[in-house]
């Protein structure tokens, strides 16, 4: 990629490829986050979080992750609704950020951020990058 550079992005041929566009606008770069039900996601995690915790403490456990790759497309919200994704990674070192963006009905950018926020599991990292945006 030619990051900032004006030169067509070979991903969709469709606008001049900048770091914008290619984290953002692009349509290879949107997201869908329709369907997922919050509310047991938001359990699951601090389930594994309590339990991988313990499994660290009383059983002398150091829990590593496990990649996947997942396809997903981006689909608009209703009118007058917003999208809002985050993220949280964390290295085997246990480095850790997180991130978020917000998106309107038409895709439009509303806002972001990226943070830095040490070191822990990813499964804490994901919590921040919640947390973060609700500040």
């Amino acid at each position: 990629m030619h990051l900032g550079d004006p030169y067509c992005s070979r991903r969709c041929n469709l606008q001049v490829e900048t770091i914008s566009h290619v984290m953002r606008d692009c349509p290879i770069a949107r997201v869908d986050n329709d369907g997922i039900n919050w509310n047991a996601l938001w359990a699951i995690a601090c389930h594994c979080l309590w339990l991988s915790r313990n499994r660290e403490t009383h059983d002398n456990e150091l829990q590593k992750g496990v990649r996947t790759q997942i396809q997903v497309k981006w689909q608009p919200t209703s009118i007058g609704w917003v999208k809002v994704n985050t993220d949280g990674a964390s290295k085997g070192d246990g480095s850790a950020g997180c991130g978020g963006l917000i998106k309107g009905s038409d895709c439009e950018w509303l806002g972001g951020f990226s943070k830095h926020i040490g070191r822990c599991i990813a499964i804490v990292a994901e919590l921040w990058g919640v947390l973060e945006l609700r500040r």
